[in-house]
Order: C-alpha cells, then structure tokens, then sequence
C-alpha cells in the first residue's frame, strides 16, 4: 500500500530540515488514515484509531468504545426536546452522557468481551483492513497531514 522507502526519506527530510521528530509525522500519519478510514467506511459517532507501522507499511484500524452504566447515562430526550420545544437545563456538575451505541457500550456487554470491566474503561474492537479509500478520503488524509506537520 505504501511505498516505504520514499515514507522513511520523508521522513528524514522533515526531521533535517523543519526540525520535526518523526514520531510526529507517524502519528500525523496514523491520524490521516484513521480521519479517511471513518469518513470512507465509518459511521456517524465511531471513534476510530489507526496504527501505522512504519516496518511493514501495515496499517491496523481499531474501534474505542467506553464502557457505562446506569448511572452515566442521561435520559432520552422527549419529543418536545427533539423539537427543540422545551428550554434545555443546563446542570454544570452533570457530566452523564447521551448512550451512542458507536461511542459507549453497557458494562453487562463489556464484561461478557472483557472480564473486569469497569465503567470508564475502554474497550478496543478491531475493525476490518482497508487500504482502498475514495478521493474524498484521501483528501481528508492529506489535509490532517499538512494539519498536524504545520502544527508540529
């Protein structure tokens, strides 16, 4: 998928040059092919975490999903809050999240993947390889390079 030779001279150019440590680039990188991955074959609310190794030009896409219970969960919302119908209260101490199947998953499922999980650990699903993205996504990649190397 990725031609390494010119990866690794890349890489040593912007380390000689702009001063950029490597693992910068890498997790750029990482960061790029995770953003393209979600906006190619992912779905709205998934936390997405590539791993780029740089050896063998593999790359290995994860799902995060945070474990909860009860207790940190809001309620739903009624049809007047869908509406936007009712003033939302805001409650500053209230930090309960909204259950996103794609974010979070119950500690009874969590503990049947995972013996001893507690709520606030996360749970990490492999996800399918693909290495063939569209030219949106690839743009998408391209702009969270130039992003995170600016940033650097």
């Amino acid at each position: 998928m990725f031609d390494l030779k010119t990866i690794h001279a890349v890489l040593d150019q912007l380390e000689q040059e702009k001063g950029i440590p490597r693992e910068k680039v890498i997790e750029a990188i990482a960061m790029s092919l995770a953003s393209a991955y979600k906006k190619e074959y992912g779905k709205k609310g998934q936390i997405i975490k590539a791993d780029f190794d740089l050896d063998s030009g593999k790359t290995e896409f994860t799902q995060v999903k945070t474990v909860v219970d009860e207790s940190m969960i809001k309620p739903e919302l009624t049809e007047e809050e869908i509406d936007g119908e009712l003033e939302e209260e805001t409650d500053v101490d209230d930090t309960r999240v909204r259950f996103n199947p794609e974010q979070h998953i119950m500690i009874e499922d969590a503990q049947k993947i995972k013996k001893g999980s507690l709520p606030g650990d996360e749970i990490v699903f492999p996800l399918e390889p693909k290495d063939d993205f569209g030219r949106i996504a690839a743009q998408t990649a391209k702009q969270t390079i130039i992003q995170k190397i600016r940033e650097a």
